[in-house]
C-alpha cells in the first residue's frame, strides 16, 4: 500500500493546493494530520532547501496570495471546471531570500517595530544585490529623461534609445539594468549610466561600472550627469570627455578608429 501510494503519501510540512474549480485553496500538513494521503484533486508542494513555514506564510499572506493567485489564473484551463496542470504549476515563481530574512518573514506578525526595520533592511539589501541599480534608477528617472531629450536633439532616433530595457549579467550572475541603452541597427552600441554626480557615488556603484567595462557587454559605457558625458571604450580602455551628448556618428567613428581630431 505504501509503495502504491508513495507519490501521494503526505509528510509534515507539505503544502496542499486544490487543483480544480479555481478556488486556489491552500493548506499545510501538520503532524496531527498524519498518516494521510492526498486525493487526486490536490497538488503536493514540497519545499526543498526552503523553509516550509516561509513558503506557506508567503503563499497565504495578503501580498503573496494576490501574486500567487494571478499566476495561477494565467495557467488555468477550462470553462465550466477550471483546472491547473502540473507542468504549468512548475513555472510559478516565488521570491527567495537569505535564511535570516525568510525566518524573519515567517514571524512577521509577531515582530516588533525594531525587528521589522531589520527585516526591511534585509529586503532592501537583497533587492539591491539582485537588481543592481533598480532603486537608484527610479530616483534618477527625471534626469534620465533629460538625457534622452538631449540625445534626441543631436540626432538619436527613438528606435535607437531605450530606457531601462537592457539587463546585463555581471560577474557572479548579478543582473544590472542599464539606465539607457543606445543601439545601432538593433545592436547594443553603448550603455549610458546617469547620475547627478558621477564622482560622488559609492564604491559599490563604481565597482559595477568597472565590471560593466570589463564585461564588454557593449562597445561603450557612457557616464553622464546630464551636462557632462564621459565615454569609456570597453575595447581599448580609452576615455573621451564631452560637455554635450555624443552623436551616433561620433561613437561609430571612435569604434572604427577614425575619430576626427
Amino acid at each position: 500500500m505504501v509503495e502504491e501510494f508513495s507519490k501521494v503519501l503526505l509528510e509534515e510540512g507539505d503544502i496542499l493546493l486544490q487543483k480544480q474549480f479555481g478556488y486556489h485553496k491552500i493548506a499545510k500538513v501538520e503532524a496531527a494530520d498524519l498518516p494521510a494521503i492526498a486525493s487526486s484533486g490536490l497538488f503536493i508542494i514540497r519545499a526543498f532547501n526552503v523553509p516550509e513555514n516561509y513558503l506557506y506564510t508567503y503563499l497565504t499572506s495578503e501580498t503573496g496570495k494576490e501574486i500567487f493567485d494571478r499566476q495561477l489564473k494565467s495557467i488555468e484551463r477550462g470553462a465550466t471546471i477550471v483546472s491547473i496542470g502540473l507542468s504549468d504549476l512548475r513555472k510559478i515563481r516565488v521570491p527567495l531570500f537569505d535564511a535570516e530574512t525568510m525566518s524573519a518573514f515567517v514571524n512577521i506578525e509577531k515582530a516588533k517595530v525594531s525587528e521589522l526595520s531589520i527585516l526591511n533592511n534585509h529586503l532592501m539589501t537583497y533587492a539591491m544585490r539582485l537588481y543592481g541599480n533598480k532603486s537608484e534608477t527610479v530616483a534618477e528617472t527625471g534626469l534620465e529623461k533629460k538625457v534622452i531629450e538631449d540625445l534626441s536633439a543631436v540626432g538619436w532616433g527613438s528606435d535607437d534609445v531605450k530606457l531601462n530595457s537592457v539587463v546585463i549579467e555581471l560577474t557572479g550572475s548579478r543582473p544590472w539594468e542599464a539606465d539607457i541603452a543606445l543601439l545601432d541597427k538593433g545592436d547594443l552600441l553603448a550603455i549610458v549610466e546617469v547620475r547627478s554626480s558621477i564622482y560622488l557615488m559609492n564604491h559599490s556603484w563604481l565597482d559595477n561600472m568597472k565590471a560593466i567595462i570589463e564585461s564588454k557587454a557593449a562597445p561603450f559605457l557612457i557616464l553622464s550627469s546630464g551636462s557632462y558625458y564621459e565615454i569609456h571604450s570597453t575595447g581599448d580602455g580609452t576615455v573621451h570627455k564631452m560637455m554635450s551628448p555624443p552623436t551616433k556618428e561620433v561613437l561609430l567613428s571612435i569604434l572604427s578608429g577614425k575619430e576626427a581630431k
